[in-house]
């Protein structure tokens, strides 16, 4: 019996990081994929559409650009899933496929696990991160939910150690990530594990 190499375990891995935004979201993978795409996603209106698209399901500036023969949506809003529309979820969902999918760039799905990082806004509701859940379910293999929360431009930028703890705010066992666009917009990252 042979055994893997820890090189060999990660070649069947693929980490993604997901930023979901109202108007653009964007994965990064651990094979060098970098892509964003608009969230949008639409359907064709009439069988006419679909015969002209050709196509079940149009995302990002596809669907922008034919959106007069679509029912087209923007399922986010401040970075969850708008409520009270069941084809807001199944929106958001086919965005996070066709992220994957992209991340994927040509690979067997089949031979990988695919884990997900994504961030959400700290203000978000059990229910957001539920349906987030549910929206990534048989997509990934894991799921991590990461907080983030606004900080000053100025703590952004600053050369203090990224862990230490303001006298007004405690802070338990999480670890602080700094996100690659935490640089430029002053977001700091509260890392809370929330594995499927």
């Amino acid at each position: 019996m042979s055994e893997t190499t820890p090189e060999q375990e990660s070649d069947r891995v693929l980490n993604l990081g997901v930023d979901l935004g109202t108007s653009r979201s964007s994965v990064s993978a651990s094979n060098g994929v970098r892509q964003a795409v608009e969230s949008y996603v639409g359907w064709p209106l009439d069988m006419v559409a679909r015969k002209v698209l050709k196509r079940d399901v149009l995302v990002g500036r596809e669907a922008i650009d034919n959106r007069l023969m679509l029912d087209l949506h923007r399922p986010l809003e401040r970075g969850l899933i708008k409520e009270g529309s069941d084809k807001d979820v199944l929106a958001v969902r086919e965005l996070l496929k066709h992220l994957v999918s992209l991340a994927l760039a040509g690979a067997d799905r089949e031979s990988l696990a695919v884990q997900a990082v994504v961030g959400v806004p700290a203000e978000a509701l059990r229910v957001n991160k539920q349906q987030l859940r549910s929206a990534l379910k048989g997509i990934v293999d894991s799921l991590m939910i990461v907080f983030a929360t606004s900080t000053s431009r100025q703590a952004a930028h600053s050369s203090a150690d990224p862990r230490a703890v303001s006298k007004k705010r405690q802070r338990s066992a999480e670890v602080c990530l700094p996100f690659p666009s935490a640089i430029f917009s002053g977001i700091e990252v509260d890392a809370r594990s929330n594995w499927l």
